[in-house]
């Protein structure tokens, strides 16, 4: 019965890190790759099968992640650079130490790369960022019909030339 619900147990982690969003690299404290998610493998370019049970440094390289397994001390959202054979992919990183009576037995590594992170970080800011015609400064009357046309063209997905001398805040 203990060895079917460790088993079992085993199996929904495998799912949880398959289905989670960030990359994922479980690595020993000898350095070898016991986890590789999927998204890890798109991200860095290799299939698990290429460094699942093989050293991480032997196929990838990381100044965070060598200084967590000496120290043992956590990381938390920084901003580091995995380095492959061919390729140097800049991540957002968060490094958990796995540790026994103190000691540390290996570390869990959770990272997204740097510039899809800041895209999902513009997009989502952009996205709920609402400008309204009472930003524009002014009242003249002049000022006024052109904020009435602007509100009228404002819904369509028309193009609009603006024309007028340098300087005139157009």
């Amino acid at each position: 019965l203990m060895v079917k619900q460790i088993l079992l147990l085993a199996q929904n982690l495998s799912a949880i890190t398959e289905a989670y969003t960030d990359c994922i690299i479980s690595i020993n404290s000898e350095g070898i790759v016991t986890h590789f998610n999927r998204n890890a493998e798109i991200v860095l370019g290799m299939k698990a099968d290429s460094i699942l049970n093989k050293n991480f440094e032997d196929k990838i390289t990381c100044d965070s992640v060598t200084k967590t397994l000496e120290t043992g001390v956590p990381l938390d959202s920084v901003h580091s650079i995995f380095k492959t054979i061919n390729r140097k992919i800049p991540v957002i990183l968060t490094i958990q130490p796995l540790k026994y009576n103190y000691i540390t037995q290996g570390i869990v590594c959770f990272f997204q790369e740097l510039n899809k992170t800041r895209k999902k970080f513009e997009s989502f800011t952009l996205a709920n960022t609402r400008y309204t015609f009472d930003y524009i400064k002014g009242g003249s009357s002049s000022i006024e019909k052109v904020k009435n046309l602007a509100k009228k063209i404002a819904p369509s997905d028309s193009t609009v030339l603006l024309l007028g001398e340098s300087g005139t805040g157009k």
